[in-house]
């Protein structure tokens, strides 16, 4: 009800205040809320596998870790870790 309608300060009187929400305005808000707590933990899930790939990648590229221990710790074959990896930007080593 708009602000300047008689009708809605009537109606707050005779309601005693209180505002009353419809349950499909409740149903909205939890799904809002739970889209919200999925694409944080989605995001931070996301941003740690990045985070892992990154530091494999430049372990590898650094001869600190081979690629057979990158990839297997990556769930991947050597030969794709070598196309991720150049891919990205790194050196596959020699």
């Amino acid at each position: 009800i708009p602000d300047d309608n008689p009708v809605k300060e009537r109606f707050g009187e005779m309601m005693g205040g209180q505002i009353l929400k419809l349950r499909s305005e409740e149903l909205i808000e939890q799904g809002i809320e739970q889209g919200i707590e999925q694409g944080i933990e989605q995001g931070i899930e996301q941003g740690i596998e990045q985070g892992i790939e990154q530091a494999l990648y430049s372990s590898v590229q650094d001869g600190d870790i081979l690629p057979e221990r990158a990839a297997k710790r990556l769930r991947i074959s050597v030969a794709e870790l070598k196309k991720q990896m150049k891919a990205k930007g790194y050196q596959y080593p020699k």
